[in-house]
């Protein structure tokens, strides 16, 4: 693991890196006694056995891709989240493939020996092949195989694809510019063919000697994968016939290879020690990515662990932690950790009630409510968006009502699933009146946020999220909380006079965005969310910026649109894609969502900055 990955793992908790521990399983067990996370390469078998020696575990960090060596299986049964180094070491195993593939063609690499021993081979090497104008097959199109079509692309190669979990339908091909085959037809048709999916039941044999029978006979393979992917005597059988162009394993059945390995004095055959995806570069990332992931995971665990003690039931705290430690990530600090001490003070206070467990209480078609009984709200709204998923899938559209909730945090979190499973969907919610309708000084309306996601074929969704008010009131709540003044027009004091205040304006109102406009707006969603659902309005709602008060009882709801129902699923994708090139032509325009997925991949590599007093107060929460 990299040097400074390991520091900044130091800086925050109690570390021990060994390299060696691996091959001292008593030591191993013993130091994972106390330990909450475990950070592995390929040659740590976590097992159910491993795994029962740390009885505090909570996340494995896999400083790479494959997972055959940790039971996952097991892992999830313990509640241990497995975090992969996903994408970090894509470049480093792509360049190995072309770099490999352009060895093997050329056939000069042979030559070394000869050349310092004063012969002079010109003439027998004379017969390389170039890269150039030939077919890569790709068997698997996730991250890797994706970003190998790229470089080979880069190089004249014509790219082709196969993937089990890959319907030939689907825009990834295209936007890749990679032709979706079967695998026998990739296999016919292929110069190079390099391997790219995980060791399965299904998977294990991919490549035996029937297949490889249907490879031209100069074409050559690369495994990057996993070992047993790729039947090593048939390979080596192949090659000895003159049947393969060439091979180059990366990986193997065992490891490190057994003596009277078939694959000992092969020709145009290159072996090495399972180093395809480590570089001085990759390592750094995949470190790096690892540490701050387990990182992020720490604070997750604190703040479950927080709503735990004040009451929260498991699914409900971890639910709710991953909404916190997201928003973090995203840069949205007014809704992420800082909601713990809020919501603990309700849990503690009856305001909300941890044991609360929501339920669909009324459907018909395409509608359903669902009752989250006074409890935290992402557990609810979970329940909400799965049901509006499978709905809309039946009937096109579905629109998915919560009652008794509280507090849903990011509206757009809500609607990460909807866009996965490729529709469109809409949230709205209400919230303790803030504001005034048009004329008036009173409050009566939330901020009442709106998100919408659209997905792409290509790219990460289109995401809208804001709320109603001029700005969202959490950044009001942490101005007051670091004694900071607001600017002139975001809200009112109680008598209904602008204020720079943010004390004053939390004890008055909120300013809706673009005046009587954003104020109806506002009126939309509270009927939305509460005449549809039967939830209470904001006016009926006590601020959730005290701790004594009623339960808010307010409500969310979710609209789920799936494109094949009506333009479908082409089309849809179609008009998409025109919009955002128009709206990219425009130097300056930066897409909805762009910022925050941004800063949740530079909190991936290096961590979110949680302030000192934020931490210490969720160690206390969490230790209370």
């Amino acid at each position: 693991m990299d040097e400074r990955a390991v520091e900044a793992l130091r800086s925050r908790f109690a570390v021990v890196y060994d390299k060696a521990l691996v091959d001292r399983p008593g030591e191993l067990r013993a130091a994972l006694r106390d330990a909450d996370a475990l950070i592995v390469r390929n040659r740590t078998q976590v097992d159910s056995a491993l795994l029962e020696a740390g009885p505090r575990l909570r996340v494995i960090g896999r400083l790479g891709v494959g997972l055959d060596n940790i039971d996952t299986a097991a892992c999830a049964s313990r509640g241990i989240e497995v975090i992969p180094a996903t994408g970090a070491n894509a470049q480093a195993v792509s360049e190995y493939v072309i770099g490999v593939a352009m060895l093997l063609m050329r056939t000069a690499y042979r030559s070394t020996d000869d050349v310092a021993g004063g012969a002079w081979p010109r003439g027998a090497l004379s017969d390389g092949r170039e890269v150039a104008g030939k077919t890569l097959g790709l068997v698997g199109f996730g991250g890797i195989g994706r970003r190998t079509a790229r470089l080979a692309q880069g190089v004249g190669m014509t790219t082709v694809g196969f993937d089990p979990e890959l319907p030939a339908s689907s825009p990834v091909w295209e936007a890749h510019r990679t032709a979706a085959r079967t695998l026998d037809e990739l296999l016919a048709e292929s110069d190079v063919v390099s391997l790219h999916v995980p060791q399965t039941a299904q998977t294990r044999g991919l490549i035996d000697a029937s297949r490889i029978a249907r490879m031209k006979a100069d074409a050559i393979i690369v495994n990057t994968a996993r070992g047993g992917v790729v039947d090593e005597a048939a390979v080596a059988n192949a090659l000895r016939e003159g049947r393969l162009g060439g091979a180059a394993l990366d990986v193997f059945d065992r490891e490190p290879l057994p003596a009277g390995s078939p694959l000992a004095g092969c020709p145009r055959l290159l072996l090495t020690p399972h180093i395809a995806g480590i570089t001085r570069e990759s390592n750094e990332r995949v470190s790096s990515l690892i540490a701050e992931k387990v990182a992020l995971d720490e604070a997750h665990t604190l703040a479950a662990r927080a709503l735990m003690r004040a009451g929260a039931g498991g699914a409900m705290a971890a639910a709710t932690a991953d909404a916190l430690v997201e928003a973090e990530a995203q840069g949205l600090s007014s809704h992420g950790l800082s909601r713990i001490a809020q919501y603990t003070t309700h849990l503690r206070n009856g305001r909300a009630d941890g044991s609360a467990v929501a339920a669909v209480v009324k459907s018909r078609g395409g509608a359903l409510l669902v009752d989250a009984r006074g409890g935290l709200a992402f557990p609810a709204c979970a329940l909400a968006v799965v049901e509006a998923i499978a709905r809309a899938r039946e009937f096109g559209v579905s629109f998915a009502g919560v009652t008794n909730s509280h507090h849903f945090g990011v509206a757009a979190h809500h609607l990460v699933p909807v866009a996965r499973a490729g529709m469109v969907g809409l949230a709205f919610g209400n919230s303790p009146a803030a504001m005034p309708a048009p004329g008036g000084k009173r409050p009566i309306f939330g901020t009442n946020p709106i998100a919408a996601v659209f997905p792409r074929c290509a790219g990460a969704p289109l995401v809208i999220d804001l709320s109603l008010s001029e700005v969202a009131r959490g950044k009001v709540m942490v101005a007051a909380k670091q004694g900071k003044p607001i600017p002139l027009g975001w809200a009112l004091d109680k008598e209904g006079r602008p204020t720079t205040d943010a004390q004053a304006a939390l004890d008055g109102s909120m300013l809706p965005a673009g005046g009587t406009k954003g104020a109806m707006l506002a009126l939309v969603v509270e009927l939305l969310a509460c005449a549809l659902t039967g939830a209470a309005m904001g006016f009926e709602a006590d601020s959730f910026f005290v701790d004594e008060g009623n339960r808010p009882r307010i409500g969310q709801a979710f609209l789920v649109v799936d494109p094949t129902a009506l333009t479908g699923s082409d089309a849809y994708h179609e008009r998409v894609e025109t919009l955002v090139a128009v709206m990219l032509a425009d130097e300056g325009v930066r897409l909805p969502g762009a910022r925050r997925e941004a800063l949740a991949a530079k909190a991936a590599g290096e961590g979110v900055e949680i302030p000192d007093a934020l931490g210490a107060q969720l160690r206390k929460l969490a230790s209370a």
